[in-house]
């Protein structure tokens, strides 16, 4: 079976929710791309890897959170200190302990850190990248130098492909912008290996199933969608079930993305919907059924 090389950016693995400041993990996004794959026998084949700039931006945005929280806590401490006993945490405590959960999260995982190569040629690309403004240094008018960190994950993935021997390689990012679908024939020319961006997880799972030669149902259920979208129907279907639970209605839907695959014929996806006091956030779960419907089984607001 082909090895799979897969790098991930910075925002599809960010921890938006801590449930607990004495782990260190990634993300809803990518736990349920690993139990996707893992569902598929495909764990093997797909080979995880993290780049060490993308790791460092996550650690900022965990101790960077956690000390949110603990002024939040630290506040509500002082209100209740006359009647309970409180010890106040030491955020330090933890930051100390905290590369250590990192590297024992990364082996559990089975996850390849991938290193900032020190080469002096690397040193130099990226500085003819920020006088040149080349992506993915970005800016208005290509006058700022907006965009190092990305530059340094992205001279890392090259450096990584030049030294293996693998020659599928799929990045995905929602960061379109920088990283646009041409930016690959760099990849390819430095490399000799081709790489595949991606801006959605179901589009990089489609794709995954694709090379592994298995069945998948995410362009037709995409079509259906998009064919409900253009007739109104999709409206009608999702206030049905909005009803349920909400007290809103939904006028017009501003934008569809982030179709999922959440295995058995069962999907997800995302609408930007107009109401009648503003703008919602919607998560839709549906259903395949047969080759021509899909049933809408939960709608989660996300105001």
């Amino acid at each position: 079976m082909e090895t799979i090389e897969i790098f991930f950016d910075t925002n599809f693995l960010r921890n938006r929710n801590h449930q607990d400041y004495s782990k260190f993990q990634f993300g809803s996004e990518y736990s349920n791309f690993i139990d996707f794959i893992s569902s598929k026998d495909l764990i093997e084949s797909c080979h995880v890897n993290i780049t060490e700039i993308v790791l460092e931006e996550l650690k900022k945005q965990f101790i960077d959170s956690f000390k949110e929280e603990d002024k939040n806590l630290r506040n509500l401490i002082k209100k209740f200190r006359v009647y309970y006993n409180f010890e106040e945490p030491d955020y330090k405590d933890i930051i100390r302990e905290l590369d250590k959960k990192i590297i024992e999260y990364l082996i559990n995982e089975n996850i390849n850190l991938v290193l900032i190569p020190k080469d002096r040629s690397v040193f130099n690309s990226i500085i003819d990248r920020a006088i040149n403004k080349e992506k993915p240094f970005s800016g208005k008018d290509k006058e700022s130098d907006k965009g190092f960190k990305d530059v340094l994950q992205w001279e890392s993935m090259i450096e990584y492909a030049k030294k293996i021997d693998a020659n599928t390689f799929l990045y995905i990012t929602k960061n379109k912008n920088d990283f646009p679908e041409e930016i690959g024939k760099e990849f390819e020319i430095k490399t000799n290996k081709k790489i595949e961006i991606f801006y959605e997880i179901g589009e990089l799972q489609n794709r995954i199933l694709e090379i592994n030669k298995i069945h998948s149902n995410y362009l037709l259920v995409d079509a259906i969608i998009k064919s409900l979208l253009d007739s109104g129907e999709l409206i009608d279907i999702i206030n049905e079930k909005i009803k349920l639970y909400y007290e809103a209605k939904i006028e017009k839907i501003i934008n569809y993305n982030n179709l999922t695959d959440q295995n058995g014929n069962h999907y997800s996806f995302d609408i930007e919907a107009e109401e009648e006091n503003g703008t919602a956030m919607y998560n839709i779960e549906c259903t395949l059924e047969g080759n021509e419907n899909i049933i809408i089984t939960d709608v989660v607001v996300c105001k």
